[in-house]
């Protein structure tokens, strides 16, 4: 498909978001205390460094959030880096109206902010000054303490969807012929795993957009709908790995479309009546996952899906 150039973003918001998505970053959730000493935590992908030395880094909050005259008199704010099992926590923490620490797990970090258990890292900062973004406010604040942990993933946001950040292989076929068929990583479950998803969904999802004009993350939206009646915003977007909000951007491009209704937050289905594109869809995602199969024979075949079931049932998922 033909790249389409946009002179003025403005023109389109919501593309110029989608293509702002393209760059992944880590999932943070901010926190300090209001003037009443309760505690305030703001989800945030925005976060970034600044500068070593001094240590300084930034993040920025809208400027019509509920939290954002919190922080603009906050003296001090803590930077929890969010771990790939914080998901619940993402998406409590972006949304608005409700008490959001009830269910979460902290301690007293720097001017008594919170630093959530489990986090793959954390800063504990002083405010160093406030800059105007737009319909932001920039917050650059200093490091005055951090911790992290090597032993947990961090959660990475890309294209409007959750994610992990494993390392990306880059070893090619004449690397690995010059690795023994009997050795460790050639025959290391994780690493073929790993490999064998790369491949697919590499194979996979540029045809399902050339074909299709289906993004991924439509494509999960639309294989989710294919097995209920009905389903709502909130089932669907945790079984997307999308925050509400970004899943609703994903329902109104394929509403546009006439691939799905909505009807309500609580009744969302695929437009059956007036397209097709999910049985098109699905028997196309068919037709590939046959072409993979080829490579194995019927016994390999009927013993892949149900070992993959009962290896992820193992781990409790």
């Amino acid at each position: 498909m033909d790249v389409e150039i946009v002179k003025n973003p403005t023109d389109d918001l919501r593309g110029f978001r989608r293509a702002l998505g393209q760059f992944p970053t880590g999932v943070t959730v901010i926190t300090t205390l209001d003037a009443n000493g309760n505690p305030v935590g703001v989800t945030a992908s925005s976060f970034n460094s600044v500068s070593i030395d001094p240590p300084l880094i930034l993040w920025s909050v809208a400027k019509t959030a509920y939290s954002a005259t919190v922080f603009e008199q906050a003296d001090n704010f803590v930077v929890n880096v969010l771990g790939k099992q914080q998901v619940a926590i993402s998406n409590a923490c972006a949304r608005q109206g409700e008490d959001k620490f009830s269910a979460i797990d902290y301690r007293a970090g720097i001017g008594q902010c919170p630093v959530l258990s489990g986090a793959a890292a954390y800063f504990g900062c002083k405010t160093w000054n406030l800059y105007d973004g737009g319909d932001h406010i920039i917050v650059v604040g200093e490091v005055i303490e951090y911790s992290y942990s090597d032993s947990v993933m961090p959660l990475v946001f890309a294209r409007g969807s959750y994610a992990v950040s494993p390392p990306q292989s880059v070893i090619t076929k004449e690397a690995t012929a010059q690795l023994p068929e009997d050795g460790f990583l050639p025959n290391y479950l994780l690493y073929q795993l790993y490999r064998a998803y790369s491949c697919y969904s590499g194979e996979l999802y540029p045809l399902l957009r050339n074909e299709f004009g289906i993004s991924p993350e439509e494509w999960r939206v639309l294989t989710a709908l294919s097995d209920v009646d009905s389903i709502g915003i909130s089932q669907l977007a945790a079984l997307v790995m999308q925050p509400e909000e970004d899943c609703r951007y994903s329902l109104q491009r394929l509403a546009e479309r006439d691939y799905l209704v909505i009807e309500s937050d609580e009744v969302i289905r695929i437009n059956r009546s007036s397209s097709d594109i999910a049985e098109r869809l699905f028997v196309f995602a068919k037709n590939h996952e046959q072409t993979v199969l080829n490579s194995l024979d019927k016994e390999q075949r009927q013993m892949l899906g149900s070992s993959l079931k009962a290896m992820v049932s193992g781990f409790g998922c």
